[in-house]
């Protein structure tokens, strides 16, 4: 979950208007398809396109931050936000005082820790001590079976402007090893990959940087640890075990800027979605924490998946670490600071005995938010649609949208395209909320009508951003001409390059008539820079972080990506160059689009050439969110890591990724 503030195109106004009365809706579109049977045979060699027209960004369950924005600004408390969206039955209460739970369960005292994902399945962690002149001190190391007696250990001690890391060996599966990258490189003795790492004492470092995201974070205690597939695969987690009242801190899901209810609804809601992860896989058999230090065997799953509660990642919710107090000096961050402080062990509660709520948001929606039955799989009370005009607010720039997409884009998100050989006509059946599509096509030969098929279902695979849809234009002999540049006829992706066209995404190669696209050109990193802000709609800047991008014209991209963790340069150790003007490998790609959409599962080892490099577990998670295919088809067994990624793969990559993700 992730609020957009960013628009990726506007409303088409050669197409009409959004509709909003269904009844109006399906005569429309009778007429259009009426219209459209009359177009001269010759129109047939255009590709079927589909139109829909919606709005809001997200799933569209619970809570629009942009409508709570709204409320606030119009003088609603944050319980007024919160019953508005969740239901008049729900209350906020402290949850250390929640019948549902009573001691000794954590969610029954104050400020308990949470375990919230950073790395999922690495073999190398690297991370940094600052310098004594930026708070810098010693770290405290914990490592089992390292033959050093107590805790923390003491051959083993990072110290202010050291960089260290911690590498599983070679030729085992559950031995790693802490070494001292800089100044004067040290290793020091093998124990298990189950490490924990402190800070924050006296005589220690204020903080801890993790250098692959340049992320720095001032509270909790890291943890590594191995799951049973871990202890299989020689990978390992990294965990920030913090309590929940620092973790809202480091929480960016809203601009900082925005109304103090809105703000304090967004930390309330927050605060229920982490814990309520929390009370789901914490087990008050195994001490303290799933078994965490010890077992895994109540939960081995979760232990597997991630030995967290919660994922630093919009898969649950955007945890950045230090980047609020950092990107956000003064008056903003002041303001979260204080959201946070005011609303303190607050949370969201319904039933009897009264106990935490899924709280489920998303960054707004097109007039209703939606049952959860109808976009996830199981009905919740205090789930339920409201019709939502404060989402509506023009400070949204997703109010309204109109999106175009292949017909096969839509017979391929049915089902898997296993219900369908072609579609020949699509109808709305009902908009918005749980909007329905009536499609008829054939399989196998024969003439095929499916009814009552679910948008909300299949939002992000359509390609459209939220279930918030209105209406439908079906036009099986597209436009004028199928493409959106004169020089992608014969690329094998050109529909992901009109999709990334028509979310503005791409602006063209050749301005200022941008007519070309250049698809065989190779994509520098500068380029990809600014493929990715506008794919993902950053904001935020970090302040001038490379020195040799200041003449770039990606500059302000660069900076966002900076900002959003997605890159943190070209040359370790020191970090302080981003090469702008390097060809983007795919190997990289891979690296940079797991980080910017969090994707987590991984293939087993789908590419033959991709196992001496050290971004094979991107590459894996890339294979299994079906992003890549491969390199070599119809094999498709390499993936050739080390290739210049060109502009038409990289339209298909960010499609895929945005199809995947959902856009929420």
């Amino acid at each position: 979950m992730f609020v957009q503030w960013f628009t990726v195109g506007g409303r088409n106004l050669t197409r009409g208007v959004v509709l909003k009365n269904s009844r109006i809706l399906i005569l429309v579109v009778m007429l259009a398809s009426t219209l459209i049977a009359a177009v001269p045979a010759q129109a047939e060699t255009s590709p079927a396109t589909v139109t829909f027209y919606g709005g809001g960004y997200g799933h569209a369950v619970g809570m629009s931050q942009y409508g709570a924005n709204a409320m606030a600004a119009d003088g609603k408390s944050p319980l007024d936000i919160v019953r508005f969206y969740y239901g008049d039955s729900t209350s906020i209460q402290d949850h250390s005082s929640l019948a549902a739970y009573t001691s000794p369960h954590p969610v029954a005292s104050f400020n308990p820790n949470v375990w919230v994902g950073l790395r999922r399945d690495v073999t190398k962690l690297t991370f940094s001590v600052p310098s004594v002149a930026n708070g810098g001190g010693t770290v405290g190391i914990c490592q089992l079976n390292d033959g050093q007696g107590g805790c923390p250990r003491q051959d083993a001690v990072p110290g202010p402007g050291e960089t260290w890391t911690l590498v599983r060996l070679n030729g085992t599966l559950t031995k790693c090893r802490f070494s001292r990258v800089a100044p004067n490189p040290m290793s020091f003795d093998v124990g298990d990959c189950s490490a924990s790492l402190s800070w924050g004492g006296v005589g220690q470092s204020q903080y801890l940087t993790i250098d692959d995201t340049d992320t720095d974070y001032r509270f909790g205690t890291l943890r590594i640890r191995q799951g049973i597939t871990q202890r299989q695969s020689g990978d390992f987690h990294v965990s920030l075990d913090v309590p929940i009242e620092e973790y809202l801190l480091g929480l960016r899901e809203v601009p900082l800027s925005w109304n103090e209810a809105a703000l304090q609804a967004q930390v309330i809601t927050g605060r229920t979605y982490a814990l309520e992860k929390f009370a789901r896989y914490y087990d008050a058999d195994s001490s303290p924490l799933n078994g965490y230090l010890t077992t895994e065997t109540t939960t081995p799953l979760r232990m597997s998946a991630c030995a967290c509660h919660i994922y630093d990642s919009t898969y649950d919710q955007n945890y950045r670490g230090m980047d609020n107090e950092q990107l956000n000096p003064g008056a903003p961050y002041e303001a979260w600071v204080a959201a946070v402080s005011s609303t303190a062990s607050d949370v969201v509660a319904y039933g009897t005995p009264a106990a935490l709520i899924q709280a489920f948001y998303s960054s707004s929606t097109g007039g209703f938010t939606e049952n959860s039955e109808h976009v996830f799989v199981s009905p919740l009370p205090y789930l339920k649609s409201v019709g939502d005009p404060w989402s509506q607010t023009p400070a949204n720039p997703k109010a309204s949208w109109t999106i175009t997409v292949p017909v096969e884009t839509v017979r391929k998100a049915i089902n898997f395209g296993t219900s369908f050989d072609t579609i020949t006509d699509i109808q709305l059946q009902n908009g918005a909320p749980n909007a329905q599509m009536t499609v008829t096509g054939t399989k196998d030969g024969v003439v095929k009508v499916m009814t009552d098929v679910s948008i909300g279902k299949r939002y992000g695979k359509l390609g459209i951003l939220s279930p918030s849809v209105s209406g439908i234009a079906f036009n099986p002999y597209g436009g004028e001409s199928p493409y959106a540049f004169t020089d992608i006829s014969d690329s094998v992706h050109w529909e992901n390059i009109n999709k990334i066209a028509e979310l503005r995404i791409t602006l063209g190669c050749n301005p200022p008539d941008n007519t070309k696209f250049c698809p065989l050109a190779p994509v520098t990193r500068g380029q990809m820079a600014a493929f990715l802000t506008r794919a993902l709609g950053l904001v935020n800047r970090a302040p001038n972080p490379f020195v040799d991008d200041d003449d770039s014209p990606f500059q302000a991209d660069i900076e966002k990506m900076a900002a959003a963790g997605i890159t943190v340069g070209c040359n370790p150790p020191d970090f302080d160059r981003f090469c702008p003007d390097r060809p983007v490998t795919r190997a990289q790609m891979a690296a940079f689009l797991v980080r910017a959409y969090g994707f987590v599962d991984r293939s087993p080892d789908p590419f033959s050439d991709d196992d001496g490099s050290i971004f094979e577990a991107d590459i894996e998670r890339l294979a299994a969110a079906g992003v890549t295919l491969g390199c070599n088809p119809p094999a498709n067994d390499l993936y050739c890591p080390d290739s210049s990624v060109l502009r038409q793969h990289m339209a298909s990559f960010l499609v895929r990724a945005i199809n995947y993700n959902g856009g929420g």
